[in-house]
């Protein structure tokens, strides 16, 4: 995994998850709301968007995968946090999505999609609320 280095791209991102609290400029597969809702106490899609927030105004890294599997083969690339909620190690993929309205700022994104959030493991096998590049941690 390489952090996101297209300065462009981390601005859109950025902006998107400055957006936390407006609905659907964040949203999340049904699979992973559903286990999200079962395993995070008090999860909701703004409280997970507003913690992506904040991961990246703190200088938390975005991890940019090329996607090789090919259920998802339909972007080049996902995107990967390594979070906190509540001191649980979190991990979060999505992918940027196409625009719900014109962005002249942004023309090719203005949400992101939340494919998948699931326990993040060390090599070890132990949860690791540092994760790679740091976490955020939820305060409710």
């Amino acid at each position: 995994m390489a952090p996101l280095a297209d300065l462009q791209l981390q601005s859109c991102i950025r902006s998107i998850l400055a957006d936390w609290y407006v609905t659907d400029a964040v949203t999340i597969k049904p699979v992973a709301e559903d286990w999200a809702a079962r395993e995070l106490s008090g999860f909701n899609v703004k409280a997970l968007a507003k913690l992506m927030h904040q991961h990246v105004q703190a200088g938390g890294v975005i991890d940019q995968v090329r996607e090789t599997r090919l259920a998802w083969n339909d972007r080049d690339y996902h995107y990967d946090f390594r979070i906190a909620w509540a001191g649980r190690a979190l991990y979060v993929e999505g992918v940027t999505g196409p625009p719900l309205t014109a962005s002249p700022g942004f023309p090719g994104f203005s949400r992101f999609s939340v494919l998948l959030a699931r326990p993040f493991w060390d090599s070890a096998g132990n949860e690791n609320p540092g994760g790679a590049g740091g976490s955020r941690t939820l305060v409710q």
